[in-house]
Order: C-alpha cells, then structure tokens, then sequence
C-alpha cells in the first residue's frame, strides 16, 4: 500500500489522547501484537501507532465483568472489539486520503472494503484475561511533541514546552466517552484548539483576539466582536445569542484578556455546558468583581465550576436573575456561594427557590457582607419567607432588599411580625421592596413599629398589595401624626403646563419626569439592563416610560441624607422612589442681580401660590412655589431631591414679575423662555446617613451568667458587722458605753476596705484565717512597730487576748484570727500605741487606719477585678456559650455528697490541666470568689464551698493568674484556660459566635 501523508495535528491530536490514557501495561504475547499489526497496516506502525489493545481502555470494566461472569462470552467479547479495530483502521485510511477534512466526502468509498468477519486474536485462557494486558506506553509520544516544538527556538526552554503540554493536555482532557468511534469524532472536532496552540508556537505574545477569531474560523462560527464591547476592563455582551462553540471560542480567549474586572452576559441563551467552558476561562482572571449571567441555563456542569470561580475571583457583584436551573442543581448553586467572601450584590430573582435553597441562602446571607439582595418573582412560600427575617434579624450589613412577588400576608400575619421585628433592629437597612406580597390591612398595620423605630429605612414599596386608603391614612398618622405633602409626590406619566392648568400627555424626549426601573402595565420589571458599565447612563436621554400604567404606586418614603433638606424628614406617600430612581440633591443659588423679567405674574393662571420674596415654580413638583432661603446678600439658595433628566422653571420676585436667571441655561418651551437644568443620575450606592455604631449594650448582671451571685452592699456589710460585734471582747477594755459605740462607729464605716484587707491576707496561707507568721509580716508591711508602746511583744499580747475564746465558739480556731477578731485585733493595737495621745479609742482607731492599715497594705482588689474586668458582655458570652460544659466541669470535681467544691478539689482540678501555679495563687483565686459569709461562726464551712456561680467567676480569676503576664483580653486568657480544662475533662469548647449562630439556627425551638 501507498505511503501516504498524515496531518502532524491529527497525529499529535491522535497520540496525545491514547498514549496519555493508555494504561502502563502490555499485552502478554508480543506475537499477537505483530500479528494485528501485519497485514495492510505497514504505514500506521511507522508513525508508532499504539496497539489495538491500547485502544480499549473503556472497554475494561465491561470486560472484566463479563470474564467474572461467563467465560464463555469472552469470545463474543473480542470479536465486538476486533470490529471496532477494523472500523478504526478505515477511519485512519480515510484520513491519510482526506488530512484536511473532518468529514468523509459523500462518495467516498473505503480503500480496503469493510470486513465482515474480524480477523482472529489468539485465544488464550479465560482465567488469565490476556486480552486486557497492555503494552507499555509508547515513550515516542512526548518525545515527538518536543520535537515539534524544536522548530523554534523559544521552546528550548523547560518552562515553556510544561506550559504547552499542560495546555493541550487541559484542552483534550475533557473528552471522555466509552465509545471509540465517538471519541475519535470529538478529537477531529476539536482540532482548531491543536492548530490554535500549534499556531502559538511561533509568537512570543499571546493575542486573545487572535485566538478568538481563529477559534470561530475553525468551528465556522461568525465571531462576536468583542475588541469593540470591551471598555473600561468590561465585556458586555448582552443579548447575543452564544452557542456552545462560541462559548468555547470566548473561553479561549477569556483567559488570556487581560485586567478584565466586568463580565455582563445577558440573554445569550448559554446552555450548561457552554456557561461551563466559560467560567473555565473566566478563572484564569482571577480579577473579575462583576459578573452578570442572566436567563441563560444553569446545570450540574455550570455548578462544579462555579465553586472554583467564586473561590478564585474577587467577586463583589453576581446576577442570576431568570436562569433556567436543570433538575435540582440550585441547592448546589448556593451552596457555592459559601466559597465567596467578598460578595457587596446578590441578584437571585426570577429563578424560583424551594424551602431547602431558601433556608440555606439565608445562612449564608446572615453571615455574610451583602449589601444588596434581591429576590423578587421567586414565589417564595410564607413558611420559607418565615425563616428567611427570622435568619435577617442577624444580618448587619444588608441595605437594599427586593422581596417583590413573594407571598407574605396571612390571616396570622406571622410573617408581618417576624419582618416588623427585623426592621426595627436592623442597623443599616434602608430600602425594602414589599410590593405584591399579598399583604392586607391587618399586615400592613403591624409594620408600623418597624418604620417608627427604624433609624435608617427610607423608602417602603406596597404596591400591588391589598391595602385600603384608610389603613394608609392610618399609617400616616402613626407615623408623622399628620399627613404633609412633599415634592417626592407626583404623577409619573404626566407634565402640568402653568399657564394651562391642565394635563397634557408627555411625547417629547425631554420628559419631565424619569424612571430609571422601568416597569409594565402589571408591575413586573422589564428594562432594567445596564448596557454602559462605566457610567449608568445619560440622564439626559431618559424618557419617562409609564404612560398608560394602571397600577398606582404605593411607596412610603422620607430623606435622610443632607441635614439642609428639611422638606423630606417626614415619612409621605409617593409615587416614586428616589432610591430607585436614583435621584440625587441638587442645589438652586439666585442671585437677584442676574434675573431677567420675561413678564408679570397675571399672565398666568397659578393654581397655587405662597408668598415669598423670591420663589421658585419647577416642573419637577408640578409647578408649586418652591420659596427660597436667604444664603447672603442678594442670593437665595434651595436645595432639594431631583430625579434625572431635564426639570424647567422660572424664578417669581417679589410675587409679581415672573424672570428667568442668566445662572442656568435657558430654551424655548412650547413658546416660553424657562430656564431649563439637566440633573444626573446618581452613580453611587447609597449607605446609611449616620453610621449607627455598634455601641456594646451595658452589662447587665441580672441577665447574665452572675446573675445568683450575691455582692455586699451597705445592708449585707451592716449585717455582717452585727453578727461580727456579737463576738467581740472590745467592753473589756473599753468601759464607757459611749465611746464604745463610737469605736464601733468607726469600724463599720471602714467595713468595707478592712474586710478586703482581710481577704487578701487569709488568702496567703491559712485560708480562711490568719495565723501569727502571716500577721507579723502583716504588721511589718503596715509599718506598726514602734521603740516606744508598739513591739513584737506587745503585738503578741494583742494576739493571745483576741484569741481567748469566751464564748467557746468550734469554728473559731485558737492561734489564728478569724474576721471579727481582725477588727478587734486593730482597735486594741491603735489604744496601744497611741495611749499617750490625748485621743479617744475610736479616734486612735481611725487614725491607726488612715496612717497606716489603708496606706501600706494590700486589699484583696477582688470587687474592682469583678467589676471592671469580670463583669462584661464578652467574658459573658464566652460563659454562656460554654455554660452547659462549665456545669460538666464543676459536677466531674465537685464533692461526693454536695453540690458544691472543697479548696482540694479545686486544686486538683488545676493540677489535673497542667497549669503551673503557686499555690498562693490557688488561693486567691478560690478566696476571692466567694461570697460574703454573713455569720462565719454560724457557718464557717462555707469558706470551703465553692458554688457553681463562684466557680464561674473562680475561671476568670484562674485565667487571669496563669496568663496575666501576657498583653491580651481577660476573655481571651479564659479562652486558653477553658480550653486547657475542657480538653483534660473529654469536653470542647465553643465559639460565642458559633454558639449563637447554633442558637439562631435553631429557630423553631
């Protein structure tokens, strides 16, 4: 047979997709393998083509299968592959006749005519499946790309060549199909990518466009032109129809365009494998912050590449709206949208959501940064629209929310209430769309409190509802308490001539009035596309698109944006919204010097007028005297809310002559001169007027996890003190009555730092007293001794006296100091070493405090750490989120045959979690977390029983020991403490956010 010539792209494209998913295996008789290769096939093994067996990689479950379960179809088996051999064989034949060509000609008629009967394979023993022993891979395959790649120099280097062979192993690497004559269609078909990259060798700079055209040559496809749509780093392509190899094509050259930022897809009737390839492209970006993919189909494809696009890409804004979504794959699709973290703008209307995408969109948008959402015409169910506000209670950031078409209203009204509570939180929402949610009064009465209390809302769309005028009267009244008229109130279809006092229909492009959201006869959007990325639009080129419109707008609105527009605080009823119309303030300055009389006042028929030295009449509020405010001298200024386009008026002085002002342009109107201005369109996202700052709420103890924790106060320390006064031997040595009472005066009065001094000295090491060692160190640090009354032997004697029980008490211990015998144990020390001054008991006592016990010691601190650190909301929210584990924690180490822990206890608890403390430290932490005792020698066990509220404030104490010498939070130190102890007691810590994510997840508890 005649040698002839075989495309090197089809050879490259043929040994590319075998070789590479040929398994490294070979046939186990090498006979065989000559044998298929003998006859009629000379040409084809001197390009190396791989054997037969190479070419039945799909084949082999099949196969292996059918051997396991009747060896005697093995034959069947192999006769099937042998005719699809023979049938491969032709094709080759065929395309060495016909290289250029992916298509048989009509006439053609095979070289070799098609054999009926297989040719034979050696038979060999079923048990050993020899026909699935591969040949190894042909090392020959790289080696002749390489050599390819030779030609030019640039592919010496390394890098480069792994770069090409990356690329065309990703272009061919999804052709998957168990059919080899279908496999080997889809490699001709997809040739023009190995001509594109074959193409590419040769040029050092990659241009896209040039791929892209090459691209549509090769599938015969007419290009887009995409140089011409690409602006400001964006590509619009919106209503053109892209087919699958257009989309192909874009995807090529998507991901070598650079700096694209943009990508608006509208209407192009993408299939889901089409939207596939191209995000495929589009990841390759890497920048892309605005992507619009709107009524094209969206599937299970789209869905697994989408994942990888939001995660790659810093998107901030995604519209779907109208997608077709396949089968069940919108579950899927929100499930990416967990990937990205930058999203500002989400567009899910027009799609159709079930209860489940719902609740999972609602996750996801309560914790997430959006600013914009909307989901209208996607008939949401009133059970999923239940848990949808229940989740926006928990949002911060949303500030525009489109729930049109959606179903809200009930006889319950449920809904109502949940949405009523959302809007009275939320921080910074400012625009709602309710508008054909089937709401009735009795709905729409119950979001009153919402836009009372509401800080930031300023606009609230009811259109389409079933609302009566006497309800929203009534919400008038509610709201500003009387209804007032505001210039955001006017016809949408219809202009007022002054001179006329009648309607007359607008034609012209110069309408007065524009809406931006265009919308039908049944209110349903209907132009809404964005076709100039950069700027939004010429305002001058608006027209007003709503004559005819039957359905009335209901829209309560107010303006809280410049304080110098004082008309528009109050709420009023509009027909327009100037959120969505994007109006925007403008300001009129008149200077009288610069007016021009065109004539007198009675020549026209006003409908209304106010007095005012210079007054404004303009057509954006139907021609009402607008009077103006004196700004200096011979200037008067107003300032106001504008909706786009062109807005007409004249300037009334002095209530008499009607001018025009040489400050504006001025054109002929219908034979009049009017000074005419072209307002434009607000290009800016609006955000709440004063940024409501998340002040923490005051800590409030009764709500907390302290709440059964009692402190002293004035009543508890006076108690204290006449359970202490009962055990004192002061009347031994004080004799007078009077003076007795006034030592006992001064004594409560001190109450308060002399029991802390006490608490902190008992903590060191004989809690809950102090013995003799502690209270000399005690005397010494106060600085108490003297040469002169004062000694160590008189200190002792004070000590020994206070410590004679008379009334033989057995919790009283006999060589330490207990509470009241502390305070005894001062006064006798002041009468000592001040018996020669000319003073009182009480004024030696007081001084003996002044001077020395308040300047030198050292008081426990407990009720300023308490206060100032332990007591807040986020060492609160920390014990709350772990307050079922604490309570594990507290029952796993308290005492056998009571509910509380001994001092022991507590100390193994912490040798247990490994944390290396002193035991003073121990100590303290236990000593100054307990409560007062209000009778200790009625119940001086109590010292030795700490209860579960002490032990939650003992953790902060502990934590506050063990890492005070860091520089960080007192919640972060209990963090690390809790997590030490939970970790060696089998329990896990949690996260106040998750743990109030958990709690408002669970919604219908």
């Amino acid at each position: 047979m005649e040698l002839k010539y075989v495309s090197p792209a089809i050879e490259r494209n043929f040994r590319k997709r075998y070789l590479v998913n040929s398994p490294s295996t070979s046939l186990n008789s090498e006979n065989s393998s000559s044998k298929l290769h003998s006859s009629s096939h000379t040409p084809i093994s001197m390009y190396k083509i791989p054997s037969p067996g190479s070419f039945i990689s799909n084949l082999d479950k099949d196969i292996v299968k059918a051997c396991k379960i009747n060896s005697s179809e093995i034959k069947k088996i192999q006769d099937k592959v042998e005719m699809f051999l023979t049938e491969v064989d032709e094709k080759i034949d065929m395309i060495k006749a016909h290289p250029a060509g992916s298509k048989s000609p009509i006439d053609y008629m095979p070289v070799k005519p098609l054999s009926t009967t297989p040719r034979k394979i050696p038979q060999s023993s079923p048990t050993k499946l020899t026909i699935l022993k591969r040949k190894q891979k042909c090392p020959e395959a790289r080696r002749s790309i390489e050599n390819l790649m030779k030609t030019q120099k640039d592919f010496h280097n390394k890098k480069s060549k792994e770069d090409l062979l990356f690329k065309l192993q990703k272009s061919l690497g999804n052709i998957k199909t168990p059919c080899i004559e279908d496999l080997y269609s889809k490699i001709i078909k997809n040739e023009h990518s190995f001509e594109t990259y074959k193409n590419l060798r040769h040029n050092t700079e990659i241009d896209p466009f040039k791929i892209f055209n090459q691209v549509c040559s090769n599938e015969k496809i007419p290009p887009v032109p995409i140089l011409s749509k690409i602006q400001d780093n964006s590509l619009v392509l919106n209503r053109y129809r892209i087919s699958d190899p257009m989309c192909s094509a874009l995807g090529d050259a998507l991901s070598f365009l650079p700096n694209l930022t943009k990508i608006h897809l509208d209407e192009n009737s993408m299939t889901d494998l089409g939207g596939m390839t191209l995000l495929k492209g589009l990841i390759l970006q890497k920048n892309i912050k605005s992507f619009y993919y709107t009524h094209n189909e969206i599937g299970g494809n789209f869905s697994k590449v989408f994942k990888e696009f939001l995660t790659n890409c810093p998107l901030t804004e995604l519209n779907l709206r109208g997608c077709k979504v396949i089968g069940n794959h919108l579950l899927d699709l929100v499930k990416c949208l967990h990937a990205c973290k930058t999203m500002k703008k989400l567009y899910l209307s027009e799609i159709g959501f079930p209860n489940n995408c719902v609740e999972r969109l609602s996750r996801y948008i309560k914790r997430s940064g959006i600013n914009e959402l909307d989901l209208s015409w996607n008939q949401i169910s009133q059970e999923a629209s239940l848990k949808f506000f229940k989740y926006m209670k928990f949002n911060k950031h949303l500030t525009m929310l489109d729930y049109s078409w959606n179903i809200l209203g009930s006889e319950e009204g449920d809904v109502c209430i949940i949405l009523n509570n959302m809007l009275m939180q939320h921080p910074s929402l400012m625009h709602v769309n309710l508008s054909y949610t089937q709401i009735n009064d009795n709905n729409f009465l119950s979001l009153t409190p919402g836009l009372q209390t509401s800080k930031t809302l300023v606009c609230v769309h009811f259109t389409g509802n079933n609302i009566s005028q006497r309800k929203i009267n009534a919400m008038m009244i509610n709201l500003i308490a009387s209804y007032k008229q505001v210039c955001i109130s006017d016809s949408a279809n219809k202009v007022y001539h002054p001179a006329q006092s009648i309607s007359m229909q607008t034609k012209s492009v110069t309408s007065t009035l524009h809406n931006i959201k265009f919308r039908d006869r049944t209110g349903k959007c209907v132009s809404s596309h964005r076709d100039a990325l950069a700027n939004i639009g010429n305002s001058c080129s608006y027209n007003d698109r709503l004559d005819g419109r039957e359905i009335k707008e209901v829209i309560f609105s107010r303006y809280l944006g410049e304080t110098t527009i004082k008309d528009l605080k109050n709420w009023a009823v509009s027909e327009h919204c100037w959120v969505c119309e994007r109006w925007v303030p403008f300001t009129f300055k008149i200077s009288t010097l610069m007016l021009e009389t065109i004539c007198s006042v009675g020549e026209y028929k006003w409908s209304m007028q106010i007095l005012a030295p210079v007054k404004l009449k303009c057509s954006f509020n139907l021609w009402e005297d607008i009077s103006l405010e004196d700004y200096d001298a011979n200037v008067y200024e107003y300032i106001g809310i504008l909706p786009p386009g062109h807005h007409r008026f004249w300037v009334i002085n002095n209530n008499t002559d009607v001018c025009v002002t040489k400050q504006f342009s001025r054109r002929k109107w219908d034979g009049y001169i009017v000074n005419e201005i072209i307002v434009p369109i607000r290009n800016y996202d609006l955000e709440p007027i004063e940024k409501i700052k998340d002040t923490p709420l005051a800590f409030d103890k009764n709500k907390s996890v302290f709440k059964n924790f009692v402190e002293d106060t004035e009543q508890t320390r006076k108690i204290m003190f006449e359970n202490d006064k009962k055990h004192l031997k002061l009347s031994r040595i004080i004799k007078d009555e009077t003076l007795l009472v006034n030592v006992y005066g001064v004594l409560l009065s001190n109450f308060a730092v002399i029991k802390e001094i006490f608490d902190a000295t008992s903590a060191r090491s004989n809690y809950p007293n102090i013995g003799w060692l502690d209270f000399s160190s005690f005397c010494e640090q106060c600085q108490l001794l003297d040469n002169k009354f004062l000694n160590r032997s008189a200190i002792d004697r004070c000590f020994i006296a206070v410590n004679v029980d008379l009334d033989d008490l057995d919790d009283n211990p006999q060589q330490e100091l207990c509470r009241y015998e502390f305070f005894e144990i001062i006064v006798r020390i002041a009468m000592c070493k001040y018996q020669d001054l000319p003073l009182s008991p009480g004024e030696m006592t007081q001084k003996l405090i002044e001077e020395h016990i308040f300047k030198y010691s050292d008081p426990s601190l407990a009720i300023k750490f308490r206060r100032e650190k332990l007591y807040c909301n986020d060492v609160n929210d920390l014990l709350e989120a772990n307050l079922t584990n604490c309570q594990a924690l507290f029952t796993k180490n308290r005492e056998r045959l009571g509910r509380w822990i001994s001092l022991e206890g507590y100390k193994k608890m912490i040798a247990k979690a490994g944390f290396n403390l002193k035991e003073d430290d121990i100590i303290k932490a236990y000593a100054f977390s307990k409560m007062s005792i209000l009778d200790e020698m009625a119940s001086a066990d109590s010292y030795d029983r700490m209860l579960f509220v002490e032990f939650l404030e003992s953790l902060g104490r502990l934590s506050n020991a063990v890492y005070g010498h860091m520089e960080i939070s007192l919640t972060e130190m209990m963090d690390k403490t809790l997590e030490s102890l939970f970790i060696k007691n089998g329990l896990k810590k949690r996260a106040p956010e998750v743990a109030k994510e958990e709690n408002s997840d669970d919604l219908d508890n």
